[in-house]
């Protein structure tokens, strides 16, 4: 095991270090600083390479003190985010804050539910946010979103904040933000697509009305969750139809 691992092991091995006395940080089956330096002091303790690798003999000497790499941990069998204190937009709540859309719907075989809009909205109130940490996550794939002006600010504060967190590589795919478009399956409800105030992250593992990926599985988003919620986005599998990719803007937060 090594930084940047993650998984059912890697919770086990935070577990085994905190029995230890080595590690002081929450069981997320993330092994990062504070697992590595955990793992640094167990190697010192024991006369081991501290490199904070924990390869074949760190293992073998931990197995010898009731190490079990494969045990699953109760802290990852449970997890799910919380609700927040807050709940989604309306679509009256959504027009208030941002704006009135017109449109005519434009329904082709392979998106029944695009809309074209017919006002001045899109122009009005559609900014190009660039994203330095998606353009990282993506591998330069995909450098920038299209968004609602009045939310770019918070956006840009989620991105920073879950690499700050070394949560960044988490992210391993992008589906988009703005699209003019009903919700998936309606011919009448604008999805938040439309106002550019959602986007939809990590879509291959947590399809609109699946289970999502849970926490320590490729693909999953619960770790960024409790930041989003900080900066005003609130989580598509918190619906009950759950959509885990999709965060969406549940209120302004301003520039300071």
């Amino acid at each position: 095991m090594k930084k940047r691992q993650q998984g059912t092991e890697v919770s086990n091995w935070q577990l085994f270090l905190k029995k230890q006395g080595f590690y002081f940080g929450k069981i997320d089956g993330d092994f990062w600083n504070l697992t590595h330096t955990a793992t640094v002091l167990f190697q010192k303790k024991h006369n081991l390479k501290p490199d904070g690798w924990a390869g074949e003999k760190t293992i073998a000497k931990a197995k010898e003190l009731g190490f079990l790499a494969s045990t699953k941990t109760t802290e990852e069998k449970y997890f799910f985010p919380e609700l927040p204190s807050f709940s989604h937009l309306t679509g009256t709540q959504r027009e208030d804050i941002f704006g009135k859309i017109e449109y005519k719907p434009i329904p082709t075989p392979k998106n029944k539910e695009k809309i074209k809009i017919t006002n001045n909205f899109e122009k009005d109130n559609i900014v190009m946010v660039n994203i330095p940490q998606l353009a990282k996550a993506t591998n330069g794939k995909y450098t920038r979103m299209r968004f609602h002006k009045k939310a770019k600010y918070q956006l840009l504060k989620f991105w920073e904040e879950i690499e700050e967190e070394g949560l960044l590589h988490l992210v391993l795919s992008y589906a988009g933000a703005y699209y003019p478009r009903f919700i998936r399956g309606s011919i009448s409800t604008l999805s938040n697509h439309s106002y550019g105030t959602a986007f939809d992250i990590n879509a291959e593992w947590n399809g609109l009305g699946k289970e999502p990926a849970k926490v320590n599985e490729k693909g999953s988003v619960l770790k960024l969750v409790k930041i989003a919620h900080k900066w005003g986005f609130y989580w598509g599998g918190h619906f009950g139809r759950k959509d885990g990719m999709h965060f969406e803007v549940a209120f302004i937060i301003e520039e300071i």
